[in-house]
């Protein structure tokens, strides 16, 4: 998701000047190196709405939990099933594209009618990855849709490949 949303940015922003990019990047001397900071500007830049902003902390926050703390965590714990819930019940046009076609193939007698159901059903690791496949997919899907930003000076290089 964190790469997924830095392809966005570049997309927006102006082509960086030669093949390092000075802004973006994972080492801690980029000014936006942090997949915090790369959430905010995506919204800033009105890339996500504030509802994918929210899900998108609450996956950083997620990871960084399991990242950070990795021997304190059981994945068995309903912490991370009630994240997963909560992730989900917050997107509704995925929720909604989750239980209209992708339930009913994977459980065509009885499709789970609620995100609680579905996350108890697959298993909210499952779940959780499904979620994610499909929000990354229509981020990957919709990319060409991102408009370039206009220089406001001549001499930037507005035209330049990135």
């Amino acid at each position: 998701m964190e790469r997924t949303l830095e392809n966005y940015i570049s997309k927006r922003l102006i082509p960086k000047l030669g093949n390092d990019d000075d802004l973006m990047g994972h080492s801690g001397n980029k000014p936006i190196s942090g997949f915090s900071a790369k959430i905010n500007l995506a919204f800033r830049l009105g890339l996500i709405p504030a509802t994918e902003r929210t899900i998108c902390h609450q996956l950083r926050e997620l990871r960084n939990a399991c990242a950070h703390h990795i021997d304190k965590q059981d994945f068995a714990a309903n912490h991370f099933k009630d994240r997963t819930q909560n992730i989900i019940e917050n997107s509704k046009g995925v929720w909604e594209a989750i239980l209209v076609k992708i339930a009913p193939m994977m459980f065509p007698d009885e499709p789970p009618a609620t995100v609680e159901m579905f996350v108890d059903t697959v298993g909210w690791r499952e779940a959780f990855q499904m979620f994610f496949a499909l929000v990354i997919a229509h981020k990957e899907a919709s990319i060409n849709r991102v408009s370039r930003l206009s220089a406001l000076h001549e001499g930037t290089p507005e035209g330049s490949a990135p």
